[in-house]
């Protein structure tokens, strides 16, 4: 378990500003540099996945599984970096998950979501259950915010 202790995000915050942790119980995040001025939350460990499937209970989570390796998932990963500007207002949180890096977590992740694992992928989840995913070319900005309305 890698944890970066000095690094941590706060519900009221920007993305782009460290802070205390997302989580009531105070779980640390690690996080990955996505954008010059944005930093998005990561999972890298099953207690993690257990927080935000708790934090999911009090708003709108949006997860985005992303591959380091594919071109497909970089043109998502724009996509989804155009997705989070409004997100937090709109009361959704976004955190990604590396796939081929965190590879454990992200198959643990769509089991315990009931979500076949492909990447790229988003995820949108509520009071702990999927209530939306697509990937590849679906993940879209224009899609991820038409999944907020479902």
């Amino acid at each position: 378990l890698h944890l970066n202790p000095e690094v941590e995000i706060d519900r009221s915050l920007p993305y782009s500003q460290p802070s205390k942790s997302i989580y009531q119980n105070g779980l640390r995040k690690n996080l990955a540099p996505m954008t010059d001025n944005v930093d998005l939350p990561r999972l890298s460990s099953s207690e993690e996945i257990s927080g935000l499937l708790e934090l999911s209970g009090e708003r709108s989570v949006m997860v985005f599984k992303h591959s380091t390796r594919c071109s497909i998932s970089t043109f998502a990963q724009r996509e989804f970096m155009s997705y989070l500007t409004g997100a937090r207002e709109r009361g959704v949180h976004c955190v990604m998950v590396l796939v081929v890096e965190d590879r454990p977590v992200s198959l643990e992740l769509a089991e315990r979501l009931g979500v076949l694992h492909q990447s790229p992928q988003a995820i949108l989840v509520r009071d702990g259950q999927a209530v939306w995913n697509d990937s590849h070319e679906g993940v879209t900005s224009a899609a991820l915010k038409d999944a907020e309305g479902r």
